[in-house]
């Protein structure tokens, strides 16, 4: 959060709410394996040593009043299977997705689709893949 904070003030983001939250299936509280030097690396954990709360994406929009997103970059670090199921609503206003996923979660992709987006772009880093979906109902 600290490194996310300081990019926010170096850049003069007028357009950047941080929301201190771990992005989930639900509302409620987390355990998350907290990486020291990484904070990227960390990610929700059964075994996890600290506990965060979570929401959805859904709620959180929501209550930030946002109608529309022009990209959502999602890179959770493994929760996106479990996080997609909370952000349907976000998604429907949501122009361009960039996703990260892993061999577990490409049935994200079929999903996607259903909600009417279609894979423009991807870049493969062997375990992850990195994939660009374009909303095709919002044009």
């Amino acid at each position: 959060m600290f490194l996310l904070r300081k990019n926010v003030e170096l850049n003069d983001c007028k357009n950047v709410i941080i929301v201190k939250k771990a992005i989930w299936k639900e509302k409620g509280m987390v355990l998350m394996k907290q990486v020291k030097f990484n904070e990227g690396g960390s990610a929700i954990n059964p075994s996890g040593d600290i506990v965060v709360e979570a929401d959805t994406l859904d709620n959180i929009v929501k209550e930030l009043r946002i109608d529309h997103i022009d990209l959502l970059k999602i890179d959770i670090e493994g929760a996106e299977a479990e996080a997609i199921h909370g952000m349907k609503e976000t998604l429907r206003i949501t122009r361009y997705l960039m996703i990260e996923l892993r061999s577990g979660t490409l049935w994200i992709i079929n999903e996607l689709n259903k909600l009417g987006f279609k894979a423009i772009d991807c870049v493969n880093y062997g375990t992850i893949i990195n994939v660009l979906f374009s909303n095709q109902r919002l044009g």
